[in-house]
């Protein structure tokens, strides 16, 4: 397999056509013919159902293009190294949970970085999917949280998929509420308290939001009713217009605090009746080599954590 018998194939899939794709290769529809067909016999399957129409892609011929544009992409890569330290953007991406005090080093890194170009990206996902965003190396670290009862199977999937898991810091687990809510001023909250509130939850596709273990104690399923947003923003309106309660893990409730006052929402967090506690951390691929944002990212992030308990 050559760079030029992918190159062939991936002008192929953007153009339509073979025709098309040799005349932007300047060559001949014969020689783009007989490279993919080349290409093909090596790999011992097609990449290309044929008709009078056109090409298109055999379910194999699609898997194969994700990790042929992924090699370009990285060849780009190769051939801007030595653009210098100094030159190169900035380049962080975040897969998280839905920890609030995780965003605020991202204030900090603009800061640092306010006179050279960055892309700083963030995504809220399910714990699974964290873990698969940094595995397959498409997000530089992941941050997550992990009950007590989970870890020996956390452990085992991080071990697999070849992550290491730093811990920072345990979370206790917390309501979050509007101060106007009829609950608001309670030192604690228990599940019979919350019951007859309407849950509000993010929609990560799957319960392991907290994980199955804090989903059971919490009594997730007796709440008779719920409603599933995707936004923080949303989240919020929800719990100040309909009276709303939401479960969040917290440290310290300053690290939620410090990301709400700076939208606006006068919020009040209890602490929620529970035996659970889980760990905050990171996980990040092994023997990758650390970069300079993803450091600094980390030391503000300990920095922020030890500042809401001091």
């Amino acid at each position: 397999m050559t760079l030029d018998q992918i190159r062939y194939f991936i002008e192929i899939v953007n153009a339509g056509s073979i025709n098309q794709a040799a005349k932007k290769l300047y060559v001949t529809q014969p020689t783009v013919s007989s490279t993919i067909k080349t290409l093909e016999e090596n790999l011992n399957y097609k990449l290309f159902n044929r008709s009078s129409k056109g090409v298109e892609l055999t379910r194999q011929g699609a898997e194969f293009l994700n990790y042929a544009e992924k090699i370009f992409e990285n060849i780009d890569k190769i051939n801007n190294i030595d653009a210098g330290v100094k030159n190169t953007p900035i380049d962080l991406k975040i897969s998280a949970q839905f920890v609030s005090s995780c965003i605020l080093p991202f204030d900090q890194l603009v800061e640092t970085y306010k006179d050279m170009p960055y892309s700083l990206k963030m995504v809220q996902r399910s714990i699974f999917e964290v873990i698969e965003d940094v595995s397959e190396n498409n997000y530089d670290l992941g941050i997550l949280f992990i009950s007590t009862n989970q870890e020996s199977l956390m452990n085992s999937v991080l071990l697999k998929k070849e992550l290491e898991f730093t811990p920072l810091c345990k979370l206790g687990l917390s309501v979050v509420l509007s101060k106007n809510h009829p609950l608001a001023g309670k030192k604690s909250l228990s599940h019979q308290d919350l019951k007859d509130y309407p849950l509000v939850f993010f929609d990560f596709s799957s319960k392991d939001y907290y994980g199955a273990s804090v989903i059971n104690e919490v009594g997730f399923n007796d709440f008779p009713q719920k409603i599933t947003v995707n936004d923080s923003l949303y989240m919020l309106y929800t719990l100040e217009r309909l009276n709303g309660i939401s479960f969040i893990t917290t440290r310290n409730k300053l690290d939620f605090n410090l990301v709400i006052n700076k939208i606006g929402f006068d919020s009040e967090i209890i602490d929620y009746d529970t035996s659970d506690k889980f760990t905050l951390g990171y996980i990040r691929k092994k023997n990758r080599i650390t970069s300079l944002s993803r450091r600094e990212y980390i030391r503000n992030f300990i920095s922020i954590i030890d500042s809401a308990t001091s």
